[in-house]
């Protein structure tokens, strides 16, 4: 049991999966924790490492968020030296067949911000694992072009409605003059 599950005011525990660079789950592990969750971070090494924490069982917190990158393979981890087991990998990338009968996340909420994981093999491979619920990006890129400020107010959305905590949004119109970029924010009603 997670001690800060038992304070007047309980806590709920997410874990947040890294895969590779290590910025965006940051950013999501600071979000959650400003939204008041008691955060586990899985710097995941090997693709065995990933499919321990997502074979946790009854042992998983009840929402995990796997931050990584993604392409048409799957889920992207590059490639390793000698002695790293990598037979679950195609092309330095981890397809939803290799999932398939090794989630084991029962009742708990996945939500992955990695590429091309919104495809319904992915969703199936999750479903098939028993979580209760599992929500990610696009099935394609995300352009390249895309601003992180609207990134950051896209996920802090998502995770605040998962959490259903009641936490105020902002409602920001950012604005470019002369290259600065500027925003003006108003908390939603």
């Amino acid at each position: 049991m997670i001690v800060d599950q038992e304070f007047y005011r309980p806590r709920p525990a997410a874990a947040v999966v890294v895969l590779g660079d290590t910025g965006e789950a940051l950013l999501v592990r600071a979000v959650l924790e400003s939204l008041g969750t008691a955060v586990f971070l899985h710097l995941i090494g090997t693709p065995q490492d990933f499919l321990r924490v997502i074979g946790q069982g009854d042992a998983a917190p009840r929402y995990t968020v796997i931050c990584g990158h993604g392409d048409q393979t799957g889920l992207v981890f590059g490639e390793f030296g000698e002695g790293i087991d990598v037979t679950a990998l195609e092309r330095g990338s981890m397809p939803p067949a290799a999932l398939t009968g090794r989630v084991d996340l029962p009742g708990k909420i996945v939500l992955s911000t990695a590429c091309r994981t919104g495809s319904s093999a992915f969703a199936e491979a999750f479903l098939g694992g028993g979580v209760a619920a599992y929500r990610s990006g696009p099935s394609s890129s995300f352009p390249r072009c895309r601003r992180a400020d609207s990134q950051s107010r896209a996920l802090r959305w998502e995770l605040q409605s998962t959490l259903q905590t009641p936490v105020p949004m902002f409602r920001c119109a950012p604005a470019t003059r002369r290259g600065v970029v500027k925003a003006d924010c108003r908390t939603r009603a």
